[in-house]
């Protein structure tokens, strides 16, 4: 299955960060780790919101929509980014959800086999 293309971005006092869009979530991996966005439902259909309890990210905007918009809770201007100059594909959202890590499983859950207990016939 093929990931979300890496969106690489550049803000003020050289930061930088990378993002993958996805229909349901956006990853944001940057110096520090990672950040998991869930998109935001209220938003245009078209539109590329996605937040947190910290963070709000808005993607593609500007005349060329190579702008990105995070607005900080502790923040109370929101910090601009711009796009990288050598990706010049079209910001956009995968079109499948986004990965999500594997439910624990409950040692204590039962477990179907092929084992057989008793001394009765198979069943057909």
């Amino acid at each position: 299955m093929l990931d979300a293309p890496r969106l690489r971005y550049h803000c003020p006092y050289e930061l930088q960060f990378e993002a993958r869009l996805y229909q349901d979530m956006a990853i944001v991996e940057g110096l520090r780790g990672f950040v998991v966005l869930e998109r935001q439902a209220g938003a245009d259909a078209g539109a590329l919101q996605y937040a947190d309890e910290t963070l709000r990210a808005e993607f593609g905007l500007g005349l060329h929509k190579r702008l990105v918009a995070l607005h900080y809770t502790g923040i109370p201007a929101p910090v601009f980014c711009e796009r990288d100059e050598t990706q010049n594909s079209p910001v956009a959202a995968m079109a499948r959800p986004g990965p999500r890590p594997q439910p624990l499983i409950d040692p204590d859950a039962p477990v179907q086999t092929n084992l057989r207990l008793g001394d009765g016939p198979w069943p057909n």
